[in-house]
């Protein structure tokens, strides 16, 4: 059952059933909050021979042919376009999700170049042929321009969803084919239902540190699983929630967890919203602890911009 946006899955399913959804969507919000699961949902009920009758059951029925292929991955009228690694890394891992996806990763024109093989065939089973982009923003400017041949002369039965958090880095010219649909961030509690669902082997930690990790992502499933699988970075959150912990010792314990084998990015962002809080819980700061603030913001925005770990590193602790 997905858990979340209730809204916005009741206007889908209502424009569904009336046979008006429109042709490319955008669907735009926070990373890792379920845009996915959502779109995947849609498909369903799209596909599904025994589609629900009732506005409020939006699930599909799960058991039919249609719903157990898209289970598999492997409905032949449902295409999923997601960013792949560079030529030089190898090939994608196999079953790769939204965890493995990493920042150099980019979706490329012979993705969409076998795509437009397959949309010129009419639908296999299904009524529609749904195209799902997901992190759309990671196409590179000859791949959009791919896309956007594609998307000016849709044919009727083509449905396009793009899915991304970043919509200033969809080129505009696709922005304006879309209709637009922003999610909402999930609330805590309901973020907490999801990761105790997903976790599966995985460890939970206390109570304390999985709450600090929800506000921290602000509901980003995505990274709090990311989190949840450092062993590292939970026994630091740890040692964050200690009672009297001192500058010096914080900055020697960030120092040891960011030089390790360490997703920069996630552990950076827990770092900044420890420090957030802290700055909107005490008002006597050391000038010195501010300082170190500063530089951890300004790690995050060197790393947006692919400059090399070894060299941010050396900033944030010189």
């Amino acid at each position: 059952m997905t858990i979340g946006h209730n809204k916005i899955r009741k206007t889908f399913l209502e424009l569904a059933q009336s046979h008006k959804l429109p042709q490319t969507m955008l669907f735009y919000g926070l990373a890792g909050i379920g845009k996915k699961r959502i779109a995947l949902d849609l498909v369903s009920h799209l596909f599904c021979a025994n589609p629900p009758a009732q506005h409020s059951s939006p699930q599909a029925c799960g058991v039919c042919q249609a719903c157990l292929m898209l289970g598999q991955n492997n409905h032949p009228d449902c295409f999923l376009i997601a960013p792949t690694p560079p030529k030089s890394q190898g090939d994608k891992p196999v079953n790769a999700t939204s965890l493995d996806v990493q920042p150099n990763w980019t979706i490329k024109t012979d993705q969409f170049k076998a795509l437009r093989n397959k949309l010129i065939y009419h639908p296999l089973m299904a009524k529609h042929q749904v195209v799902l982009i997901d992190d759309a923003e990671k196409m590179t400017t000859a791949t959009a321009n791919s896309l956007l041949k594609i998307l000016e002369e849709p044919r009727p039965h083509q449905i396009f969803i793009l899915i991304t958090a970043q919509t200033n880095k969809i080129l505009p010219t696709i922005r304006s084919r879309c209709a637009k649909y922003y999610f909402s961030p999930l609330t805590d509690q309901e973020a907490k239902q999801i990761i105790v669902a997903q976790a599966e082997d995985t460890s939970l930690p206390d109570e304390a540190t999985l709450s600090f990790l929800v506000r921290c992502f602000q509901g980003s499933i995505t990274n709090t699983l990311k989190a949840l699988q450092s062993s590292d970075l939970l026994d630091f959150l740890r040692t964050l929630t200690a009672p009297a912990l001192s500058f010096r010792q914080l900055a020697a314990h960030s120092k040891k967890l960011a030089t390790s084998d360490q997703d920069l990015n996630i552990f950076l962002q827990c770092l900044n919203h420890y420090c957030l809080e802290q700055q909107k819980q005490t008002t006597n700061i050391k000038p010195e602890a501010l300082a170190f603030f500063e530089k951890i913001r300004q790690a995050q925005r060197q790393l947006s911009k692919h400059i090399p770990k070894d060299f941010v590193l050396e900033n944030l602790f010189m």
